[in-house]
């Protein structure tokens, strides 16, 4: 059950240590679900948080061909347009991790949902509306707005016209 948080190790499981994410949300308000979540808890969804970020396709490269986690990585460059340290797991990384972690303890968010996305179809003229809230998402908003520079893509489609 112990949190590895170390940068580039091959037993790594977690961008933040608990008391990492212990401290972010002492300066978080309506956070209770984290507070009364036990140790074991906390870790399981900092591990959980981790996995999931993890399947994003990050800018840059791992640093090493041994680490485990793909943070920390070169070539990452800030929201103030400087380079991130290749050596360590960004401050904004570990504090989305442990956002991700406190929302999962709330509500699993990583479960697929059960239909396709789809409200209603129609036959003539065609009509197709998609139902935005029947979609589950890996990540929520929030935890992306705090990362998002770092990712490849975002799902952005560029329309031309013709």
């Amino acid at each position: 059950m112990t949190i590895v948080a170390t940068p580039k190790a091959t037993n790594a499981n977690s961008y933040a240590t608990l008391a990492e994410a212990n401290a972010y949300h002492d300066t978080r308000l309506h956070n209770a679900e984290w507070s009364a979540a036990s140790d074991a808890d906390k870790e399981k969804a900092l591990k959980m948080a981790t996995r999931a970020l993890d399947q994003i396709k990050w800018k840059g490269v791992t640093t090493t061909s041994t680490q485990v986690l793909k943070f920390p990585r070169a070539y990452l460059v800030d929201i103030h347009g400087n380079y991130e340290g290749s050596d360590t797991i960004p401050t904004r990384l570990v504090e989305a991790t442990a956002e991700l972690a406190w929302l999962l303890i709330t509500k699993d968010s990583t479960r697929e949902s059960g239909t396709k996305g789809i409200k209603s179809v129609g036959a003539g003229p065609v009509n197709v509306v998609f139902d935005k809230t029947d979609r589950a998402r890996n990540i929520p908003d929030s935890v992306i707005d705090m990362v998002g520079h770092w990712i490849e893509s975002r799902g952005t489609v560029r329309l031309a016209r013709g």
